[in-house]
Protein backbone atom coordinates (compact mmCIF):
# COMPACT_ATOMS: atom_id res chain seq x y z
CA UNK A 1 0.00 0.00 0.00
CA UNK A 2 1.43 3.12 -1.30
CA UNK A 3 2.45 5.86 1.78
CA UNK A 4 -0.31 8.13 2.89
CA UNK A 5 -3.57 5.28 1.28
CA UNK A 6 -6.71 5.01 3.33
CA UNK A 7 -6.80 1.83 4.48
CA UNK A 8 -10.59 1.33 3.81
CA UNK A 9 -10.05 2.84 0.40
CA UNK A 10 -7.95 -0.06 -0.49
CA UNK A 11 -9.30 -3.28 -1.36
CA UNK A 12 -7.92 -6.53 0.09
CA UNK A 13 -7.57 -9.69 -1.70
CA UNK A 14 -8.17 -12.68 0.07
CA UNK A 15 -8.27 -16.10 -1.12
CA UNK A 16 -8.65 -15.24 -4.63
CA UNK A 17 -11.80 -12.59 -3.34
CA UNK A 18 -11.73 -9.03 -2.53
CA UNK A 19 -13.16 -7.50 0.47
CA UNK A 20 -14.53 -3.94 -0.32
CA UNK A 21 -15.04 -1.41 2.13
CA UNK A 22 -17.18 -1.92 4.77
CA UNK A 23 -20.32 -0.48 4.37
CA UNK A 24 -22.13 1.83 7.20
CA UNK A 25 -23.70 0.44 9.87
CA UNK A 26 -27.34 1.10 8.87
CA UNK A 27 -29.19 -0.28 11.57
CA UNK A 28 -27.54 1.60 14.20
CA UNK A 29 -28.27 5.07 12.41
CA UNK A 30 -31.70 4.25 11.79
CA UNK A 31 -32.06 2.88 15.81
CA UNK A 32 -32.56 6.88 16.35
CA UNK A 33 -35.88 6.68 14.11
CA UNK A 34 -37.45 3.82 16.24
CA UNK A 35 -40.47 4.86 17.49
CA UNK A 36 -41.76 4.03 21.37
CA UNK A 37 -44.74 1.60 20.34
CA UNK A 38 -48.08 3.63 21.18
CA UNK A 39 -49.28 0.56 23.93
CA UNK A 40 -45.96 1.00 25.82
CA UNK A 41 -46.25 4.91 25.43
CA UNK A 42 -50.20 4.63 26.44
CA UNK A 43 -49.00 2.72 29.65
CA UNK A 44 -47.07 5.61 31.32
CA UNK A 45 -49.26 8.21 29.77
CA UNK A 46 -52.17 7.02 31.94
CA UNK A 47 -49.95 7.31 34.90
CA UNK A 48 -47.88 10.42 34.47
CA UNK A 49 -50.18 12.03 31.89
CA UNK A 50 -47.89 14.04 29.61
CA UNK A 51 -48.11 17.63 28.46
CA UNK A 52 -46.09 17.02 25.57
CA UNK A 53 -43.06 14.90 23.68
CA UNK A 54 -39.94 16.39 23.76
CA UNK A 55 -37.98 14.35 20.87
CA UNK A 56 -40.82 14.14 18.06
CA UNK A 57 -41.34 14.93 14.89
CA UNK A 58 -44.54 15.60 13.20
CA UNK A 59 -44.70 11.58 12.80
CA UNK A 60 -43.88 10.13 15.86
CA UNK A 61 -45.15 12.46 18.32
CA UNK A 62 -46.90 10.74 20.69
CA UNK A 63 -48.76 14.02 21.72
CA UNK A 64 -50.87 16.42 20.72
CA UNK A 65 -47.65 18.96 21.77
CA UNK A 66 -44.63 18.30 20.83
CA UNK A 67 -40.91 19.58 20.08
CA UNK A 68 -39.13 19.30 17.11
CA UNK A 69 -36.30 21.13 18.09
CA UNK A 70 -35.96 20.46 22.00
CA UNK A 71 -32.34 22.33 22.40
CA UNK A 72 -33.69 25.68 22.15
CA UNK A 73 -37.58 25.53 23.38
CA UNK A 74 -38.79 25.17 26.60
CA UNK A 75 -39.85 21.76 27.55
CA UNK A 76 -42.92 20.74 29.36
CA UNK A 77 -44.50 20.39 33.03
CA UNK A 78 -44.29 16.50 32.29
CA UNK A 79 -42.62 15.75 29.26
CA UNK A 80 -42.35 12.53 27.37
CA UNK A 81 -38.85 11.91 25.49
CA UNK A 82 -37.63 9.01 23.43
CA UNK A 83 -34.88 11.07 22.34
CA UNK A 84 -32.27 10.06 19.13
CA UNK A 85 -30.09 7.83 20.82
CA UNK A 86 -27.06 9.16 19.22
CA UNK A 87 -28.04 12.55 20.97
CA UNK A 88 -28.44 10.91 24.34
CA UNK A 89 -26.26 12.64 26.24
CA UNK A 90 -27.67 16.35 25.04
CA UNK A 91 -30.92 14.93 26.09
CA UNK A 92 -30.20 13.90 29.45
CA UNK A 93 -27.96 17.40 29.85
CA UNK A 94 -31.12 19.19 28.71
CA UNK A 95 -33.62 17.27 30.62
CA UNK A 96 -31.45 18.39 34.15
CA UNK A 97 -31.19 22.30 33.12
CA UNK A 98 -35.43 21.71 32.46
CA UNK A 99 -35.82 20.08 36.26
CA UNK A 100 -34.38 23.59 37.32
CA UNK A 101 -37.70 25.45 36.01
CA UNK A 102 -39.67 22.84 37.62
CA UNK A 103 -40.28 20.56 34.65
CA UNK A 104 -40.56 16.96 34.78
CA UNK A 105 -39.23 14.46 32.39
CA UNK A 106 -39.65 10.80 31.77
CA UNK A 107 -36.86 9.73 29.12
CA UNK A 108 -36.47 6.35 27.81
CA UNK A 109 -32.88 5.41 27.03
CA UNK A 110 -30.75 2.23 26.51
CA UNK A 111 -29.80 0.32 29.85
CA UNK A 112 -26.11 0.99 29.39
CA UNK A 113 -25.07 0.71 32.90
CA UNK A 114 -21.16 0.95 32.00
CA UNK A 115 -21.83 4.38 30.53
CA UNK A 116 -20.59 7.57 31.64
CA UNK A 117 -23.77 9.72 30.08
CA UNK A 118 -25.88 6.40 32.49
CA UNK A 119 -24.22 7.40 35.49
CA UNK A 120 -25.03 11.04 34.90
CA UNK A 121 -28.80 10.31 34.67
CA UNK A 122 -28.46 8.06 37.46
CA UNK A 123 -26.94 10.95 39.75
CA UNK A 124 -29.66 13.24 38.33
CA UNK A 125 -32.73 11.12 38.10
CA UNK A 126 -35.14 10.57 41.04
CA UNK A 127 -36.46 7.48 39.62
CA UNK A 128 -34.65 4.70 36.98
CA UNK A 129 -37.28 1.82 35.69
CA UNK A 130 -35.12 -1.35 34.12
CA UNK A 131 -37.51 -2.49 31.52
CA UNK A 132 -37.53 -6.38 31.48
CA UNK A 133 -37.60 -7.85 28.11
CA UNK A 134 -36.96 -6.57 24.86
CA UNK A 135 -39.14 -3.85 23.48
CA UNK A 136 -40.28 -3.47 20.22
CA UNK A 137 -39.97 -0.35 19.03
CA UNK A 138 -42.35 1.16 16.00
CA UNK A 139 -39.86 0.53 12.78
CA UNK A 140 -37.70 -1.96 13.99
CA UNK A 141 -37.57 -5.81 12.39
CA UNK A 142 -37.80 -7.17 15.52
CA UNK A 143 -37.64 -6.79 19.33
CA UNK A 144 -33.85 -4.56 20.02
CA UNK A 145 -31.25 -5.92 20.63
CA UNK A 146 -30.49 -4.02 23.87
CA UNK A 147 -31.77 -3.64 27.40
CA UNK A 148 -33.81 0.19 28.15
CA UNK A 149 -34.55 1.64 30.95
CA UNK A 150 -36.31 4.76 32.05
CA UNK A 151 -35.09 7.60 33.69
CA UNK A 152 -37.45 10.32 35.73
CA UNK A 153 -35.73 13.92 36.05
CA UNK A 154 -37.68 15.85 38.31
CA UNK A 155 -36.13 18.93 40.85
CA UNK A 156 -34.45 16.60 43.77
CA UNK A 157 -32.13 17.30 46.54
CA UNK A 158 -28.58 17.01 46.65
CA UNK A 159 -27.69 13.28 48.10
CA UNK A 160 -30.82 11.69 47.21
CA UNK A 161 -30.15 8.57 45.24
CA UNK A 162 -33.21 7.46 42.71
CA UNK A 163 -35.77 5.04 43.62
CA UNK A 164 -35.33 1.48 41.44
CA UNK A 165 -37.95 -0.79 39.96
CA UNK A 166 -38.03 -3.20 37.43
CA UNK A 167 -41.49 -3.37 34.55
CA UNK A 168 -41.68 -6.70 33.17
CA UNK A 169 -42.76 -6.54 29.67
CA UNK A 170 -45.97 -8.23 28.42
CA UNK A 171 -45.77 -10.20 25.41
CA UNK A 172 -47.78 -7.71 23.70
CA UNK A 173 -44.83 -4.79 23.67
CA UNK A 174 -42.25 -7.44 22.61
CA UNK A 175 -43.52 -8.42 19.45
Amino acid sequence: MAHGTNVWDACIAIDGGIMAKPKANKLAVSKDNWETPDSFFKYWDDIYKFDGDCAATMENKKTHSYLSNAFEEPWYRMGWCNPPFSEKDKFIDKAIEETECGNKTLMLLPASTGALWFKKAIENCSLVVFVVGRLRFKGAPSSADFDTCLFLFEKKWPGRTPHVEWLELEPKYRK
